[in-house]
């Protein structure tokens, strides 16, 4: 998801810091490690925090692999790849975002909710993760139930279990957890540049 804001300009240490730590990453093929074929969102979301750490530093910036500390910097490569999955799901027509400008709340489409067996990586469906295949519903209904138990996904009704048997007509959107998640339970294949 391109993000363009043409009303905010960078000093040229922040865009130049940026500039290295993108190309730190294609270097070490982190981008196609991750299956991320544009970096658009990752230079503007390297950017704004790259900007939020010299106004913190009162216009200083360290050199750009120590600008953050490796917790902040995994955190910046999680929510890059967050992005890049929520970006391909939308794209498949598989969520949908009520709200361009805040970017947040992610929503499952029919499609998605038909399609919820492809979306998720069968090896996640496991004993180990609370997963009961033989709960009385179909497999589809039991992974919908499923996702919404582990708290990923939010109903916008109760989700019992005679509920749940009408899975297309109640809209899921996806929560903070479940965003969060994406890369541990969607199916590898879906993000696959």
């Amino acid at each position: 998801m391109k993000i363009d804001n043409p009303t905010v300009s960078y000093p040229n240490i922040v865009m130049e810091a940026a500039s290295n730590i993108v190309t730190d990453l294609f270097e070490n093929k982190w981008y196609e490690i991750n299956n991320i074929s544009c970096p658009d969102f990752s230079v503007f979301f390297l950017t704004e925090r790259i900007m939020s750490k010299y106004l913190e530093n009162c216009y200083f910036l360290p050199s750009h692999n120590k600008i953050f500390t490796k917790n902040e910097f995994q955190g910046i490569q999680d929510r890059i790849v967050e992005n890049n999955i929520l970006a391909r799901l939308k794209e498949k027509k598989f969520i949908l975002n009520d709200d361009d400008d805040n970017g947040f709340r992610f929503y499952l489409t029919k499609k998605g909710v038909g399609c919820i067996l492809e979306i998720i990586d069968e090896n996640v469906l496991s004993k180990a993760n609370q997963f009961d295949k033989k709960k009385s519903l179909t497999l589809k209904q039991n992974v919908i139930l499923w996702l919404v138990e582990q708290e990923f996904l939010e109903p916008s009704v109760d989700t019992s279990q005679k509920v749940i048997k009408k899975t297309e007509e109640i809209l899921f959107m996806l929560t903070p957890k479940g965003t969060a998640h994406l890369r541990y339970i969607i199916n590898f294949e879906l993000i696959k540049i």
